[in-house]
C-alpha cells in the first residue's frame, strides 16, 4: 500500500486529509470488515489508486474502529464512497460499484492523459528543454485530436528545435477560431526561419534561426489549467 495514494483515515487526519484534496480530489471509501461487499470493493479502490499514481487520494475510514467519525458523514450505507475536491463532496456512491462506474467517477475530476503530458511538456519547454518536450506533445496532440492548443505548443517546440516544415504542417490545421496571437506570432517565426535558409547572410534571418520561443505562457485546455491547480 502505498502511503501517499492510500490513507487510514482517524480522527487525527481527518482534517489535513480534507485538506489535500484543495489539490488533489479525495476519494473516501467508508467500509467494514463484516461487509462481504467491501471484500470485493476494497481490492478494486486499492487497484485503482496504484494505477492512477498519486492522481487521486484513497482515504479509507473503518466504520467499525471509527464509528464517531463515520457517524459525522452520515451514512445510510456500508460500503460508501463519496469523492472530494476543493475540500467539498462533488460525487459518490453507495453499495458495490463495477470498476467502469468507479473510473467514469474519477474521471469527471481528474485531467486526461492528453492533458497530463501537454503539462509535462510545457515545464520541460520553460527549462528549454524541447527535445525532451516533443514526444509528450506528438503523444498529447494526437490524444486530444490535434486540439489547438496543444498544436500551437507543438508547434513553438518544432520550431525551437529548426523543423520549421513541420511546425508549419501542424499550424495548418489549427482553425480559423484558435489563429489567435500566439499562432499568428509562430507563422512569423516560421516565415523568418525560411527567410534565413534562402539568405544565409540576411542578418535578421540568422538572428531568427538563433530565436527561442518565449511564448510559453500559452493557455492550456479548460481541463489542464485545473488540473494544474490540483497539482
Amino acid at each position: 500500500m502505498s502511503e501517499q495514494n492510500i490513507v487510514n483515515i482517524s480522527e487525527v487526519n481527518l482534517q489535513q486529509t480534507l485538506q489535500q484534496s484543495m489539490n488533489v480530489p479525495v476519494l473516501f471509501y467508508f467500509w467494514s470488515a463484516r461487509s462481504q461487499h467491501c471484500e470485493q470493493l476494497t481490492p478494486v479502490l486499492e487497484r485503482l489508486a496504484a494505477q492512477y499514481n498519486g492522481q487521486f487520494t484513497l482515504a479509507k475510514v473503518d466504520c467499525d474502529a471509527e464509528q464517531m467519525l463515520a457517524s459525522q458523514f452520515g451514512l445510510r450505507a456500508i460500503p460508501t464512497v463519496y469523492l472530494f475536491q476543493n475540500g467539498q463532496p462533488v460525487d459518490g456512491f453507495e453499495g458495490p460499484q463495477p470498476e467502469e462506474a468507479i473510473r467514469a467517477l474519477l474521471d469527471k475530476v481528474l485531467p486526461r492523459e492528453e492533458e497530463l503530458k501537454a503539462q509535462q511538456a510545457l515545464a520541460l519547454m520553460q527549462e528549454e528543454k524541447y527535445a525532451d518536450a516533443l514526444p509528450l506533445l506528438k503523444e498529447a496532440w494526437q490524444l486530444s485530436n490535434q486540439e489547438s492548443q496543444i498544436g500551437l505548443l507543438l508547434a513553438e517546440t518544432l520550431i525551437a528545435l529548426h523543423r520549421s516544415d513541420e511546425a508549419e504542417s501542424v499550424l495548418k490545421t489549427i482553425p480559423l477560431q484558435d489563429q489567435d496571437t500566439h499562432y499568428q506570432g509562430l507563422v512569423a517565426q516560421i516565415e523568418l526561419l525560411k527567410t534565413g535558409r534562402r539568405h544565409p547572410g540576411n542578418p535578421a534571418a540568422a538572428a531568427a534561426g538563433r530565436t527561442e520561443s518565449g511564448g510559453c505562457a500559452v493557455g492550456l485546455p479548460a481541463g489542464a489549467a485545473a488540473a494544474s491547480g490540483r497539482a
